[in-house]
C-alpha cells in the first residue's frame, strides 16, 4: 500500500500494489493456477532433477513459450529466478542444521560446482555459505 498525493488537486489517495496479478476475471485462472502450483511442487520436490524450463514444460505438456508466460503471469517472477530462489532458500535451511556441511547442501539443492553454488548463495544472501555456517 502506498499513500500518494495528486499534485494538481492535492488530494490524498491510496495505491495498492500487489505482487500477484489479478485473476478474478480470467476463466482459465483456476486451471492455470493449479498448473503453476503443480510446477512449484515439482520443483520443490526435485531440486536435483533436470529443472531446465524445456524439460519441466515437457513434463507438464506445455510449450516452452506458454510455460514461461504462464509462470511469469502467476508468479511475477521468471521461472529460472524462481528455481534459484527455491534452491537458495532450501540451502539456507539446510545450513542452519548443524549436522549439514556446505558440500552436502550444495548437492542437495542440485548444484555440482562449488563456485557456482557459492556465487548464487552470495548473490542472494550477501555472504558465502561457509560464512553463513559459522
Amino acid at each position: 500500500m502506498l499513500r500518494c498525493t495528486d499534485s494538481k488537486s492535492r488530494k490524498n489517495f491510496v495505491l495498492t500494489l500487489s505482487d500477484k496479478p489479478s485473476i478474478e476475471n480470467d476463466p482459465l485462472s483456476g486451471r492455470d493456477r493449479q498448473r503453476v502450483e503443480s510446477i512449484k511442487a515439482y520443483v520443490s520436490q526435485n531440486l536435483t532433477a533436470d529443472l531446465h524450463a524445456a524439460a519441466v514444460a515437457r513434463k507438464f505438456k506445455l510449450s516452452i513459450s506458454s510455460f514461461h508466460h504462464l509462470f511469469k503471469k502467476y508468479e511475477n517472477l521468471p521461472y529460472r529466478q524462481y528455481v534459484e530462489k527455491i534452491k537458495m532458500q532450501t540451502a539456507m535451511e539446510l545450513l542452519q542444521t548443524e549436522s549439514i556441511r556446505v558440500k552436502e547442501a550444495m548437492y542437495a539443492t542440485g548444484y555440482t560446482n562449488r563456485a557456482t553454488f557459492n556465487n548464487a548463495f552470495k548473490k542472494r544472501f550477501r555472504h558465502t555459505p561457509a560464512h553463513f555456517k559459522k
